[in-house]
């Protein structure tokens, strides 16, 4: 056949069918030396025309091929000249692609057109890309060599089961997170069946998800088993598949700390929602313009209009003229930056009077756009304070530190406490939603995240509980006579997790077993908040030291950290809640800035003094003062 007949075939044939075919086609003319035809899909991967490839020079050609596959391509050629008619010859190869690097090519070539003694005049070939498939077997291999160590170096413990001939589950192994976290050694249930191992297991539909995964490779998780025999008690989040057919394995994380972190974290939230429907300031949604979104039933007795009669309008309409410009200044500011502003103005009541208003915005964000979604306000009357200007400018200082804390308070609110809130919920979704995907070590990390967000939200709400007690007077001060040995030991068992898991050693000194007059929960509550700082600014495998010392009126207890420190200019901050010192720790760990304000208002309880000494790099030593009586 001419290759003019050829083509005008191929115009037919080839590119109405090989056109839309998701496999690249291509027909070289052995004699020429050149591609009579690629189809879509071969320009598409590997990004030449036909035009480009026939311009190249057989050399400029044979460097698209991978260099340590040029040797194979020419012996393939080679062998694909020599089939016979039906003979087909595949091979695996990298090609260049023109835009993506490197790909993976698996071919299959046959001859097309020969001559009257039988010589192959061309021959036609199809390739797909296997780049993915050779990914994945890359990662297969290493996953393989790598599965007996994430085995055994994984914080979560690990049950493997098979089915006897009887169809029962017998326990084989456990690695040794399963031992650490039950508190057993697992290697005493080796050969049982799991009712032996665990007879409290059979009341549960555990023995039956499990050998539907180990037969019918059915993969099971649930988020908690609450387990309690005579060694052996808590709460348990559960994942079992197969491993292979007959066998199975359960892996598993105690989280009974978290379940108490929830069930404290829920009666909080509850407590904040009270709050909020009871506040006698006017809450308040915006958009960006301006315009009532929500308004809190608070409106009544401050303005005297029903929250449907704000609904709609632009808070403008209700604004004094000659505070106009200053508060289109002031949204102009807060819809550009995500900070917090606090505006005093007149705004207009329904008898048409007007009243003074001072009010707390912040802007809320969209978080993919970056765009002004809302503008969130609250708002309070505060006209008898701008009647009495003397009275304001006596107690200014005062108010200022109340506003601080205030901003300090919604601060934490909206932000410090959503946010890990959405990332633990996120985690959460995301382990729930793809377990079954993720590796051991991906499943490791999230766990590890999910942990941190746990503890420090409880750290958080119980910071934020005591201080806004504090703040209300609703803390009653109840000095006792009290071991601060003990209390001080009490804290550091509390706090020994978080430190191991930094490596961080904790040491008391108190030669003399100290008693002092002190209130308990006050004393735990400073101690706690040192003691986690010091922790959280101290690398890991650092030491703290806890030296408690008495003279005959005082008992001084100092926390010592090797840690980072800190300069002159952060000390001189750090007692105070205006300034909203929060800084991350040795390893991101975040907080509120709340804790060390608490502490200067607890030892201030006691007629106590506080202090810190540091220098960067060299550490910081917190000390208190608590006098051994009080009257």
């Amino acid at each position: 056949m001419k290759w003019e007949n050829f083509l005008g075939v191929m115009k037919n044939d080839f590119e109405s069918v090989f056109s839309i075919v998701q496999t690249g086609i291509y027909v070289y003319d052995l004699s020429e030396g050149v591609n009579k035809y690629i189809n879509n899909y071969y320009t598409d991967i590997l990004g030449y025309t036909l035009e480009e490839l026939n311009s190249m020079s057989p050399e400029a050609f044979l460097n698209l091929f991978h260099p340590n596959d040029q040797e194979v391509i020419v012996k393939h050629m080679s062998l694909v000249s020599k089939l016979k008619k039906g003979e087909v010859r595949a091979i695996e190869y990298r090609f260049k692609s023109k835009h993506k690097g490197w790909i993976w090519c698996l071919s299959q070539d046959t001859g097309y057109e020969y001559d009257d003694e039988g010589n192959m005049l061309s021959f036609v070939g199809s390739f797909i890309d296997v780049t993915k498939q050779k990914q994945a077997e890359t990662a297969l291999t290493e996953i393989t060599h790598s599965y007996q160590k994430l085995v055994e170096k994984s914080p979560l413990g690990m049950h493997f089961y098979s089915l006897d001939d009887n169809n029962q589950l017998v326990f084989e192994s456990a690695n040794p997170a399963a031992s650490k976290l039950l508190g057993i050694d697992n290697s005493q249930f080796i050969g049982k069946t799991i009712g032996e191992a665990f007879p409290p297991l059979l009341q549960t539909e555990v023995p039956k998800r499990y050998s539907d995964a180990a037969e019918h490779g059915i993969t099971w998780t649930t988020e908690q088993v609450s387990y309690e025999d005579e060694k052996i008690a808590g709460a348990f989040e559960v994942i079992a598949f197969q491993t292979k057919p007959g066998s199975m394995v359960a892996i598993f994380d105690d989280i009974t700390e978290r379940k108490k972190a929830e069930d404290e974290l829920t009666k909080s939230e509850e407590l904040f929602r009270v709050l909020a429907d009871t506040s006698t300031d006017m809450i308040a949604r915006h958009d960006e313009t301006g315009v009532f979104l929500y308004v809190s039933p608070a409106c009544r007795i401050l303005l005297g209009y029903e929250p449907e009669e704000l609904l709609g309008h632009s808070a403008f309409e209700f604004f004094h003229p000659d505070d106009l410009v200053e508060l289109q200044k002031n949204r102009e500011r807060i819809i550009e930056q995500p900070v917090n502003t606090t505006v005093t103005f007149r705004f207009r009541k329904k008898n048409g009077e007007y009243t003074w208003f001072e009010t707390n915005t912040h802007t809320i964000f969209d978080e993919k756009t970056g765009a002004v979604k809302e503008l969130h306000g609250s708002s309070r009357d505060v006209s008898e304070k701008v009647k009495s200007r003397q009275l304001i400018q006596q107690q200014n200082q005062l108010l200022e530190g109340l506003n601080a804390s205030k901003d300090k308070f919604f601060k934490i609110l909206s932000h410090d406490l959503k946010s890990p809130l959405s990332s633990f919920s996120q985690l959460l979704n995301l382990l729930n939603n793809n377990m079954s995907d993720y590796s051991l070590e991906k499943i490791g990390h999230y766990i590890s995240l999910i942990s941190s967000s746990a503890n420090n939200l409880v750290s958080l709400v119980d910071d934020v509980i005591m201080w806004a007690s504090s703040q209300s007077g609703k803390i009653p001060f109840k000095p006792q006579e009290v071991s601060v040995n003990q209390v001080v030991q009490e804290t550091i068992d509390i706090l020994e997790a978080t430190a191991s898991a930094k490596n961080i050693s904790i040491d008391l000194i108190d030669t003399n077993n100290s008693k002092l007059s002190a209130d308990v929960d006050m004393l735990k509550t400073i101690l706690r908040n040192l003691i986690t700082n010091a922790i959280k600014f101290t690398h890991r495998g650092g030491q703290i030291d806890i030296k408690v010392e008495q003279d005959e009126l005082n008992t001084e207890i100092s926390v010592s950290d090797n840690g980072s420190g800190m300069t002159p200019d952060v000390k001189a901050k750090l007692f105070d809640i205006s300034e909203f010192i929060s800084k991350p720790g040795t390893e991101d760990e975040k907080g509120t800035g709340i804790g060390l304000v608490l502490c200067k208002e607890f030892v201030d309880r006691h007629n106590g003094d506080i202090w810190v000494e540091s220098e960067i790099n060299n550490g910081s030593t917190f000390s208190f003062t608590i006098p051994i009586k009080h009257e």
